[in-house]
C-alpha cells in the first residue's frame, strides 16, 4: 500500500508512452484515495496480487494478477502487466512473469490469462515465450489512433 501512489505515477506514465495499454493518457483518475482503495481491495483477495519491479526505489514495472470472484472463476487470473519503455528487452517483464507464477502455483490458481493488442508483437511474443498460448481474436474489440485494433486472447494452464 505504501507503493499506491508510485504504481499510479508508473501507470499514467506508462499510458503516455505506450498506445499498448488500455487507457489513454489523462483517462486515468488521478484521485489517490479512491486507487489505494481500489489496491486494498484488490490485496485482500486471496487470489489476486501486485508485483512491482523497481530500481533504487523508483517503480519501473508492474504485474497485476486478479483473480475471478465466483465458485466457478476463482481459479483464474487475469493479467496486466507493464514495463516502462527505457527498460524493455531486459528481463523484467519475463521476472514478473516468473514471480506472478510462483505466487499462483502456491495460492492453487489453475490458469492465467490476458489480452493483448494484435499490434503488440513484443508483448505477444514475450507472453508467448513464458507459455501463453492464442486462444482467440476479439475482432476490431478496440479503437486506438483513429483505428480498430484487433484483441487477442491468450492463456495458460498451470
Amino acid at each position: 500500500m505504501s507503493d499506491a501512489k508510485n504504481l499510479l505515477g508508473l501507470r499514467n506514465q506508462l499510458d503516455g508512452e505506450t498506445n499498448s495499454m488500455l487507457l489513454e493518457p489523462g483517462e486515468r483518475s488521478q484521485d489517490l484515495v479512491a486507487y489505494t482503495g481500489k489496491l486494498a481491495e484488490l490485496l485482500e483477495m486471496s487470489n489476486s496480487c501486485i508485483l512491482l519491479a523497481t530500481l533504487h526505489e523508483q517503480v519501473i514495472g508492474f504485474i497485476q494478477g486478479r483473480g475471478g470472484q465466483f465458485c466457478r472463476d476463482r481459479q483464474t487470473v487475469d493479467i496486466v502487466v507493464g514495463v516502462l519503455n527505457e527498460f524493455h528487452n531486459q528481463g523484467i517483464g519475463r521476472a514478473l512473469f516468473w514471480h506472478l507464477e510462483q505466487w499462483a502455483q502456491q495460492q492453487n490458481i489453475h490458469r492465467l490469462e490476458l489480452t493483448v493488442m494484435a499490434t503488440n508483437m513484443a508483448g505477444i511474443h514475450l507472453y508467448s515465450k513464458m507459455g501463453f498460448q492464442t486462444e482467440g481474436i476479439k475482432r476490431e474489440a478496440l479503437y486506438v489512433e483513429g483505428q480498430f485494433i484487433d484483441e487477442v486472447v491468450m492463456g495458460k494452464v498451470l
